[in-house]
């Protein structure tokens, strides 16, 4: 069985483990940034200063990036850890998902998750068009049939540049390497 997600699974589990820091407002942000602040801002800085603009860019950004994790810090500390409450819902909506895949978790469990490998493919679509798949082999605890925690494997998938994550049971399969002996 598959469950198909919006969110990438161990992004989110890392956000509610993780105290507020520079790299979680960077791990949250950067679809945002990739695909309108920076070329936004790229543009606006070309327009004002089309004569000397690789100069007048790297400045443009070593100055945009502190005035957004400032203004996150604000927030942080009016709003509390807004990424930490959302990726906490998430995951509590995801566990009776999980239950009915036979990975029997809780709250307190899933938080534990670890990530046990990474890997990146080119396959083709049906149109003969490569596109990148990420999978991510997590090690979820879990209750066996004797109520005992256990480590139940739990493969995401993703094709990079899309918004669907897949999640299903399985485990990473071992190929067998050619050893040459000299003699």
């Amino acid at each position: 069985m598959r469950i198909v997600i919006n969110y990438d699974f161990f992004n989110a589990i890392k956000d509610v483990n993780e105290d507020f820091n520079v790299f979680k407002v960077i791990r949250n942000n950067k679809n945002q940034w990739i695909k309108f602040d920076i070329p936004v801002l790229t543009a606006f800085e070309y327009a004002v200063n089309n004569n000397d603009f690789g100069k007048h860019m790297s400045m443009a950004l070593c100055v945009y990036f502190p005035v957004v994790f400032s203004l996150e810090l604000i927030n942080y500390k009016l709003l509390g850890d807004v990424y930490k409450d959302r990726a906490s819902e998430r995951l509590k909506t995801l566990i009776p998902y999980l239950n009915d895949c036979n990975v029997n978790t809780d709250y307190d469990l899933i938080r534990k998750s670890q990530l046990n490998s990474k890997i990146y493919n080119i396959r083709l679509n049906a149109k003969k068009i490569p596109y990148i798949l990420e999978s991510k082999y997590l090690l979820v605890p879990s209750y066996d049939y004797k109520k005992d925690i256990i480590d139940t494997p739990v493969l995401q998938e993703h094709v990079v540049g899309s918004k669907l994550y897949t999640l299903s049971t399985g485990s990473k399969q071992k190929k067998l390497q050619l050893v040459y002996q000299t003699n």
